[in-house]
């Protein structure tokens, strides 16, 4: 008995190819955008955390910022010297025989809203470090999240580039 060959009953099956959606489109460019948000977090976090560094030393010091704090008034009460009234420098007014220089107290609350406000700074710097993170890592683990975070960044490139170029058409330039 011979074998007869059955005829190959091959189905020709097309390539499948990988489409992209816009979903993944937009995931990807989440996923970046992202990732570049951590690294802008940590440049203006350490600028924040410098400023807020100063601002601390400034309200603890605050003649560092404002060294020649006074005002120059004449020795001589019964004579009012006005050219002693018109120096603003310390040196100059100490080496003029007939002008003393009266030192100007800085107030508490100056200092204190210096330090305040430099400790704020740092905490909204750290603050934006910890957000950045964490939307990084809710973006890399949730596709949905990438897609809604690429499609915010797809907005703000597209509306940036509608704006800067709305003025030169109407021959405003910046």
């Amino acid at each position: 008995m011979v074998k007869k060959h059955k005829k190959s009953s091959k189905k020709k099956y097309k390539k499948k190819y990988n489409k992209s959606s816009m979903k993944d489109v937009l995931a990807a460019g989440g996923e970046i955008s992202s990732s570049i948000g951590v690294v802008m977090a940590w440049i203006v976090g350490v600028i924040f955390i410098l400023m807020g560094i100063f601002m601390i030393v400034v309200g603890i010091d605050p003649t560092l910022l404002f060294p020649n704090n006074g005002t120059c008034t004449d020795n001589n009460s019964s004579k009012t010297d006005y050219t002693c009234m018109m120096i603003q420098d310390k040196e100059v007014c100490q080496s003029n025989q007939s002008c003393n220089w009266n030192k100007s107290k800085i107030h508490g609350s100056f200092q204190v809203a210096y330090i305040l406000g430099g400790l704020g700074l740092i905490a909204f710097s750290v603050g934006i470090i910890i957000f950045s993170y964490w939307w990084n890592r809710k973006v890399h683990e949730n596709p949905n999240m990438a897609a809604f975070a690429g499609g915010m960044a797809a907005v703000n490139v597209l509306s940036s580039g509608m704006n800067r170029g709305y003025g030169m058409n109407r021959g405003y330039y910046y």
